[in-house]
C-alpha cells in the first residue's frame, strides 16, 4: 500500500533552539504506519535536525538546491552538501521559489537532474494560481510546468520523483472541500507525464497544502473519510 506523505516545510522560521524545541515536541508524537513524515528545516539547522531525528521514523528533508557541483556561487547548496549530512530528499520548484526568486521551469529542469544524479529524491512543486483558474488556463499552466521541467527524464527517474500538487491560497479550503479538483489534476498527470508503456512505472502524486489542517480534515483529505 502506498503510504501517504506529510511533508511540513518550515521556510525562513526557527531559529537553533526554536528547531530542538519542535523536533522534541515532534518526536514524543505518535505518526501512523501509513504514512511518510517529513521536516524542512533552514539549511542552518539541517545537519542538527537530522542527527536530533536520525533514529526516528521523521525524514529531514531540504528546502531547496543548486544544480551545480560546487564553483562561484554564493549562498547556494548542492545535492552533494546535503548528502554528505545525511539529507536524501529535496523539494524543488516551490510556489514561493517560483514567485519570489524567478525560478523557471528550465532551471528546475536542471536542478531536478542534478539531485536525481546524486541519488536524492525530489519532491517537485507544480499547480496553478487562481488567476489562473479563473482564466481557464490551468491546464496549460499545470501541463507546462511538468512537461518543460520533467519531459527530458527517462520513465525509471519517476520511481525517485513525489509530485506535489501545490494548493493555492484561496484554492486551499476550495480543494479540500471538493476532491473532484483532485481528479481533475490526476487526469491532467496522466495526459501529460511521459509515462514507458512497456515498464508502467508507478507514479507518486501526493499534495501539498499550505494550511494547517484539523484532525478530520486531514482524515477526509487522506484516507477519504468523514
Amino acid at each position: 500500500m502506498r503510504k501517504n506523505i506529510v511533508a511540513g516545510n518550515w521556510k525562513m522560521n526557527n531559529d537553533l533552539a526554536q528547531t530542538e524545541a519542535l523536533i522534541t515536541a515532534l518526536k514524543n508524537q505518535t505518526t501512523s504506519s501509513n504514512a511518510e513524515v517529513m521536516v524542512a528545516p533552514t539549511f542552518t539547522n539541517l545537519f542538527q535536525a537530522y542527527q536530533a531525528l536520525k533514529t526516528s521514523n521523521i525524514e529531514v528533508i531540504a528546502q531547496n538546491m543548486h544544480f551545480a557541483e560546487n564553483g562561484a556561487y554564493t549562498g547556494e547548496i548542492s545535492a552533494s552538501m546535503l548528502k554528505s549530512i545525511g539529507v536524501n530528499t529535496v523539494i524543488l520548484g516551490h510556489s514561493e521559489r517560483r514567485e519570489y526568486f524567478n525560478e523557471t521551469d528550465e532551471l528546475l529542469a536542471k536542478k531536478t537532474d542534478a539531485a536525481l544524479a546524486k541519488g536524492i529524491r525530489v519532491i517537485f512543486c507544480f499547480g496553478e494560481e487562481l488567476a489562473d483558474r479563473k482564466s481557464g488556463n490551468e491546464e496549460t499552466i499545470v501541463g507546462n510546468q511538468i512537461k518543460n521541467a520533467l519531459f527530458h527524464l527517462e520513465a525509471a527517474a519517476f520511481q525517485n520523483i513525489v509530485l506535489a500538487y501545490e494548493l493555492f491560497g484561496p484554492l486551499v479550503q476550495a480543494k479540500l472541500q471538493a476532491q473532484s479538483k483532485l481528479k481533475i489534476c490526476m487526469h491532467l498527470l496522466e495526459k501529460h507525464l511521459p509515462i514507458n508503456t512497456e515498464t508502467m512505472l508507478p507514479m507518486r502524486f501526493q499534495s501539498f497544502t499550505e494550511v494547517v489542517l484539523s484532525q478530520q480534515m486531514l482524515k477526509k483529505f487522506f484516507l477519504n473519510q468523514t
